[in-house]
């Protein structure tokens, strides 16, 4: 069995979470969310925790009603964001909006990199709701 903890760094609580699972000493892995407000104490948790294996999870989607997050290029990839920048809440709602291939590619681009600058070994890349694999 594999574990992995989901979402890292979009909320307190979620790296709450985490701080618990490093605590039990079962062995497991973490995707981070490179472009959420919270990334910067996962990565100070998992920077204390080198045995934790870290991903970068990609994200294009904002899903929750109250709290959102926008992109890590902010207004230069305007088309992957609503008119309040932020992400759009769905695959559905982020095709319907017909984002910029180019905009996408350079958004996902900057989450790699702000993910490699930020001081982890990361071992792997998956993505958040699907988007980042959907179709073009």
């Amino acid at each position: 069995m594999l574990i992995r903890c989901d979402d890292s760094g979009m909320s307190n609580s979620t790296n709450l979470a985490l701080e618990k699972m490093i605590g039990s000493g079962i062995p497991f892995s973490t995707s981070v969310m490179f472009a959420c407000p919270w990334y910067q104490q996962a990565v100070e948790l998992l920077k204390s925790n080198p045995q934790v294996p870290v991903g970068i999870h990609l994200t294009l989607n904002a899903e929750w009603k109250n709290y959102r997050w926008g992109p890590v290029l902010g207004k230069e990839v305007s088309s992957l964001t609503d008119e309040s920048g932020y992400f759009f809440p769905s695959r559905k709602t982020f095709h319907e909006h017909n984002p910029k291939l180019e905009e996408v590619e350079k958004e996902l681009r900057a989450q790699v990199a702000r993910a490699m600058n930020s001081g982890l070994k990361i071992d792997y890349i998956d993505y958040h709701m699907g988007t980042a694999m959907d179709k073009p």
